[in-house]
């Protein structure tokens, strides 16, 4: 790596960092007008929302009167009605309508404010009484059309009444006031446009006549012209709501915004840079110096002074102070070192020595442990062959359950070691009917209700021989207690459901129902591998799937022919 001098250094640091500034200045002022730009515009969109709920709603809240009107056509029976339900119409709409209009079918026509027809008028002519028939379910909306009495450029709604017999009373229509259209709804450079191409409302100038055909329905379009920028959306019925935005609006906040950015961080950079030059040069370059001229002369002359070197900042004072003291430290420490190697050679090859020692004592207590290990096993084989020999009937049924819950823990999954403790313990689950009278334990037939409760302590007694301060024989004590507890709390003796019955109780507890299933008992005789463990897996008058672990079941149910072959081999 290339070293330079300190001053050269610091040059080379601050020029880059003044190349770092402009790039980041440049790239934060074109963000900054990303930003600016689509938050005006953002607002403008919102805007256009804001005028395109308007006459969605003026619509709708239109359409929903007239359809509201149309039923109840007693209304409409009597002329005194008629302009009765006109003028309080107008009074609802006063401030959107300019007159609500009935035309009954005979061609009389009633207006609200009152209008003086001429002879020759007939409203069954008119547009809007015609839409008004073409769909009579609902109301319609007219294209552009000039208002008869004002002679403004206007939208018609209408809608057809009909009596309880479904015969033509006439059609009740308005129209929207243009005035309140453009001060209440529409803002400046905005227009609504007929899928005709005309005009209907206006606020300001219409610069850009938008091409219909270039659109997508439903949804917010953007089009381009000179120096403008066109929103536009497709109204219902029709027709169209479209903003002018003239680019100039969004384009120079946003460029005022990003120069006055840049030039704030380039000022504030040359003033900090200013003030930088100032503080290293002062505070870190002459102290550096005279810490080098320091260590120069300390290694042609073992002499080391910093005392003429000075600065303001507190940590490379204490530096310079905590650097004299080491190198005095060091000083007077060299020769007590060198004199003190030769003893701690010395003290190295004593440790060897305790080390040696030290490994071979562990030799011996990994040894020694093993013994220990042994010991416990051997233990637990001798209780099992003690329960073997207590219990003739159950003798090979105790190394039937060693291996099938050997086999069932290894396919769950479990490690290693409950595998292990498993395969050693599952023979001690009976350990408890040690304490069983034998003629109790193997009565032929039925037991009595005192009979049955005794041999339902077993898990207790089993769980108390296994029971103790070390942990060894936790596992065992498990099995022993809880290898009746069934999964649906249906078991004995503590009613145990789900997960909080032990695993290795819950694998013994099935092979166990499954050994004896196959075994013949003084009151059973020994059933088939198949019937077995179709018991298991969909139940009998005395065994439910339920009192197993969803687990353990699918494990029955995929390896069923090695469970056999392992029963069978005894």
């Amino acid at each position: 790596m290339k070293t330079l001098p300190f001053r050269k250094a610091i040059g080379k640091f601050l020029f880059r960092s003044y190349l770092f500034v402009t790039i980041g200045a440049i790239l934060i002022s074109a963000l900054t007008f990303v930003f600016v730009f689509n938050v005006f515009l953002h607002f403008e969109k919102d805007n256009f929302e804001e005028a395109f709920q308007n006459w969605t709603n003026a619509v709708r809240s239109y359409g929903s009167f007239l359809m509201f009107l149309s039923n109840y056509p007693d209304f409409f029976k009597s002329e005194e009605e008629i302009e009765k339900v006109l003028r309080v119409s107008h009074d609802l709409f006063q401030h959107t309508t300019m007159f609500f209009v009935f035309g009954r079918k005979d061609g009389k026509t009633f207006s609200y404010p009152p209008y003086e027809y001429p002879p020759d008028y007939d409203p069954r002519e008119r547009p809007w009484y015609k839409l008004a028939l073409e769909d009579p379910t609902n109301f319609a909306v007219s294209p552009p059309l000039v208002h008869r009495f004002t002679g403004d450029l206007t939208v018609g709604f209408s809608k057809a009444i009909f009596d309880e017999n479904g015969d033509l009373l006439g059609v009740i229509a308005s129209d929207i006031d243009p005035g309140y259209i453009e001060r209440e709804v529409l803002l400046k450079g905005m227009y609504i446009l007929h899928k005709t191409g005309g005009v209907v409302f206006r606020s300001g100038k219409v610069k850009n006549l938008i091409d219909l055909n270039v659109h997508k329905p439903d949804k917010l379009n953007f089009l381009p012209r000179e120096f403008t920028l066109v929103l536009f959306r497709e109204l219902p019925h029709n027709f169209y709501l479209v903003h002018e935005i003239p680019l100039v609006r969004l384009i120079l906040p946003s460029v005022l915004g990003s120069l006055l950015l840049v030039a704030f961080v380039m000022v504030l950079y040359h003033f900090l840079v200013k003030r930088v030059r100032l503080f290293i040069e002062r505070d870190l370059e002459r102290p550096i110096e005279e810490l080098v001229g320091a260590f120069k002369n300390y290694a042609t002359s073992r002499y080391f002074n910093l005392s003429e070197a000075n600065t303001t900042i507190e940590e490379i004072q204490i530096l310079m102070q905590k650097i004299t003291e080491m190198v005095n430290t060091v000083e007077t420490q060299r020769e007590e070192l060198e004199a003190s190697y030769q003893e701690l050679e010395a003290s190295y090859q004593e440790l060897e020595k305790l080390h040696q020692e030290l490994e071979d004592t562990q030799r011996e207590l990994l040894e020694k442990s093993k013994l220990l290990e042994e010991a416990y096993e051997s233990f637990a084989i001798r209780l099992a062959e003690i329960v073997e020999g207590f219990d003739e009937a159950t003798g090979e049924h105790v190394k039937r359950v060693r291996r099938l819950s050997r086999f069932i823990a290894e396919k769950l999954g479990l490690d290693e070691k409950m595998v292990y403790q498993i395969a050693l313990f599952s023979p001690l689950h009976d350990l408890g009917k040690l304490f069983v009278p034998r003629d109790v334990l193997n009565k032929k037939g039925l037991l009595t209700s005192e009979e049955w409760e005794v041999v339902r302590k077993h898990p207790l007694w089993g769980a108390r021989i296994l029971s103790g301060e070390s942990d060894r024989f936790a596992v065992a004590r498990n099995i022993a207690l809880y290898h009746h507890e069934r999964y649906d709390g249906s078991g004995y003796p503590f009613g145990l459901k789900d997960d909080e019955i032990p695993i290795e109780a819950q694998i013994v507890g099935i092979v166990d129902v499954y050994d004896a299933l196959r075994s013949e008992r003084p009151y059973k005789p020994a059933l088939l591998h198949e019937r077995a463990v179709e018991i298991i897996l969909k139940g009998d008058e005395k065994t439910k799937p339920s009192q197993f672990n969803p687990k353990l079941l699918e494990i029955f149910e995929k390896y069923q022919d090695e469970i056999k072959k392992i029963w069978e081999e005894g």
